[in-house]
C-alpha cells in the first residue's frame, strides 16, 4: 500500500488536496531549531529569508516537486539551539 505524502487528503485530486504538513520541519524552522538552504561548493548555504518566509519557500519548493523533491527542493540544517537541545537530551 502506498503512503500518502504529509498533508495529503487522499482525495485523488493530485496536489489540489494537499497542504503543508503540520509540525516537522516547518515548525522547527519557525521555532528556531532548523534553517533551510541549498548545498553549495563549500557545503550548506542558508537561505537569507526570515523563518515565516523560509517556511513558505520550503512549502512552495516541495509543492513544485509534487511533494516528492528527492533532495532537489532544499536542504535543512540544525541551528545551535537545536544542537544544544539534542545534547541536553543525550
Amino acid at each position: 500500500m502506498a503512503r500518502r505524502p504529509p498533508g495529503s487528503t487522499g482525495n485523488g485530486e493530485g496536489d489540489a488536496g494537499r497542504s503543508a504538513p503540520r509540525g516537522g520541519p516547518p515548525a522547527s524552522v519557525v521555532g528556531g531549531l532548523m534553517v533551510a538552504g541549498d548545498l553549495g561548493d563549500d557545503g550548506f548555504v542558508r537561505w537569507p529569508e526570515a523563518a515565516p518566509e523560509m517556511v513558505r519557500k520550503v512549502v512552495a519548493q516541495c509543492e513544485s516537486f509534487g511533494w516528492a523533491p528527492l533532495g532537489a527542493a532544499c536542504w535543512l540544517a540544525n541551528t545551535e539551539a537545536s544542537d544544544e537541545r539534542a545534547r541536553a537530551t543525550l
